[in-house]
C-alpha cells in the first residue's frame, strides 16, 4: 500500500490544491486539475466550442449568434486576464518551490487560486444571464435541458482515474452527425441517459462537496503550507474514484443500449468514438501512424516506397488493434479491482502488472514500426516526417521526491493547448 500510495501522491497532492498549470506560451490557457467538487456557482467556464453547442441547442438565429459571440469575446478576455495573473504568479513561485520553501508559496498560490475561481465564476454567471436575456420564450423553455448540459460539462471531466467515466454520450452521439433514421432509433435512450446522468452527477457533487469540507478541515489541522497525511490523501482519492466508477458504469450501460440499437455502419462509428473517448491514451492516433500517412504523400516518394508504407500501415493497424484491445481490458480490470488506472504511474507503479506489460508491447510495436519506416526513407525524407510539437510532450513534477519525473499529459487525463507545457509542483510529504 505504501508504494502505491506514493505513486498517487505525485498527482494527488497537487490535484487537491489545483496546482497544475501550463507555462511557456504567453497565449496558453490555464490547465488545472481539481479534485474539489464545484460547490454551486455557475459551473465551468464557457469555451468557444461550448458556446457553439449552446447556440445549436437553443436554435440561435444569425443575430443571436453574432450577439453571443460579441459577449463571449469580452467574457473570455476577462477570464483570460485573471488566468494570466495566476500563470505569472506560478512563474515567480517556481524557484521557491524547487528550493523547498513551500509554506509561503502554497499560501499565495491558494489565495490566487481562490481569487481566480471567484472571478471566473462571477464572470461566467454574468455571461450566462446575458445569454438567457437574449432568448425567446420558446428558447427559454429549453433552459432546464441547458442546465443539464452544463452539469455534464462540469461533472464529466475527471483526470483519467477511471476510463469512460468522463464521456458525455450525448455529446459523443452529436459529434457523429448520424442520419435522421439512426438518430431516431436512440432518441429515447438519450433522453433516459440525460436524466440518469444528471441525477448521478448531482449525487456525486454532494459526495465530493462533503469530502471537500473534510479535506479543508484536515488542511487546517495540518497547518498552512503543509499537506494532509498520505492516509488522508488516499481516502480522498478513493472517494473520487468511487464517484468515477459510478459514472463509468452508467456510461457503459447506456453505451451498450445505444450501440445495439444502431445499424451496422452507425454502430461501428459509435463504438470507435467510444473507444477513443473512453481510452484516449490507448486509441488516439499515435505519432508513428501520423508519420506513415505523411510519408505516403511525400512528393518525392517512389511507387515502391509507397507500396511498402501501405503494407507497413496495414500490418501496424492489425497488430495495434489486438494489443489495444488487451490494453483497454487490462486497464479497466485494474481500475475496477485495485484503482490502478492511467493515473497510477511513477516510482511506485507495478512495472510488471498486466497493464504495464501490454503497454510495453504497444511501445515496442511503435518503435519497431518507426524504425522500419525510417529504414526505407532517405535522410531528406526522414527530415520531413511529422515531429512531436515542442512544449506539449511532458509534464514535469518538482518537489515531493519526484524531481525530474517526466509524464505525458495523457497520463494525467488532461488536454494541453498547443505550445503549452504543464508543470506540477508537489508539496513535500512531511518535514
Amino acid at each position: 500500500m505504501r508504494t502505491k500510495m506514493r505513486s498517487v501522491l505525485a498527482v494527488g497532492l497537487a490535484t487537491l490544491a489545483g496546482l497544475a498549470l501550463p507555462v511557456g506560451s504567453a497565449s496558453a490557457q490555464v490547465v488545472r486539475m481539481n479534485m474539489r467538487a464545484e460547490r454551486g456557482g455557475s459551473g465551468p467556464t464557457v469555451s468557444t466550442a461550448s458556446l457553439a453547442k449552446y447556440g445549436e441547442l437553443f436554435g440561435f438565429d444569425a443575430t443571436q449568434t453574432e450577439a453571443a459571440k460579441t459577449l463571449h469575446t469580452a467574457y473570455r478576455d476577462h477570464v483570460n486576464a485573471t488566468q494570466k495573473e495566476m500563470q505569472e504568479l506560478m512563474k515567480k513561485l517556481e524557484s521557491t518551490f524547487q528550493d523547498g520553501e513551500m509554506q509561503e508559496g502554497l499560501k499565495k498560490m491558494r489565495e490566487a487560486s481562490e481569487k481566480t475561481a471567484k472571478v471566473s465564476g462571477e464572470a461566467t454567471e454574468s455571461f450566462l444571464k446575458d445569454i438567457r436575456s437574449m432568448l425567446t420564450p420558446e428558447q427559454d423553455a429549453k433552459w432546464g435541458k441547458f442546465e443539464k448540459m452544463r452539469r455534464r460539462e462540469g461533472g464529466l471531466i475527471g483526470m483519467g482515474m477511471v476510463s469512460g467515466s468522463n464521456v458525455d454520450l450525448i455529446d459523443l452521439v452529436g459529434s457523429l452527425k448520424l442520419p435522421a433514421t439512426e438518430a431516431t432509433k436512440i432518441a429515447g435512450i438519450l433522453d433516459e441517459y440525460e436524466s440518469a446522468m444528471d441525477a448521478l452527477l448531482r449525487e456525486n457533487a454532494a459526495v465530493m462537496s462533503k469530502r471537500a469540507d473534510e479535506d479543508a478541515k484536515a488542511q487546517k489541522e495540518a497547518g498552512e503550507g503543509e499537506m494532509p497525511s498520505p492516509e488522508k490523501m488516499m481516502e480522498s482519492m478513493n472517494v473520487m474514484r468511487g464517484t468515477m466508477l459510478k459514472q463509468r458504469d452508467l456510461n457503459k450501460s447506456f453505451k451498450s443500449r445505444i450501440s445495439s440499437s444502431l445499424g451496422d455502419e452507425a454502430k461501428a462509428k459509435f463504438d470507435n468514438e467510444w473507444l477513443l473517448r473512453a481510452f484516449r491514451r490507448i486509441y488516439a492516433e499515435p505519432q508513428v501512424v501520423k508519420q506513415l500517412k505523411a510519408a505516403a504523400k511525400f512528393d518525392d516518394i517512389t511507387s515502391e516506397q509507397r507500396a511498402t508504407i501501405g503494407e507497413m500501415l496495414a500490418a501496424y493497424e492489425k497488430d495495434a488493434a489486438a494489443i489495444n484491445s488487451k490494453w483497454a481490458e487490462a486497464q479497466e480490470k485494474s481500475e475496477t479491482e485495485d484503482g490502478g488506472g492511467p493515473m497510477m504511474f511513477g516510482p511506485g507503479q507495478d512495472q510488471d502488472s498486466p497493464t504495464a506489460r501490454v503497454r510495453k508491447s504497444r511501445t515496442a510495436l511503435d518503435k519497431q514500426t518507426r524504425e522500419k519506416l525510417r529504414g526505407i526513407l532517405s535522410e531528406a525524407q526522414q527530415e520531413k516526417l511529422p515531429k512531436k510539437p515542442e512544449g506539449t510532450g511532458g509534464v514535469q513534477i518538482f518537489g515531493g521526491g519526484h524531481d525530474g519525473l517526466e509524464l505525458s499529459p495523457e497520463d494525467l487525463g488532461i488536454e494541453v493547448p498547443d505550445g503549452a507545457e504543464v508543470r506540477m509542483i508537489v508539496a513535500p510529504q512531511g518535514r
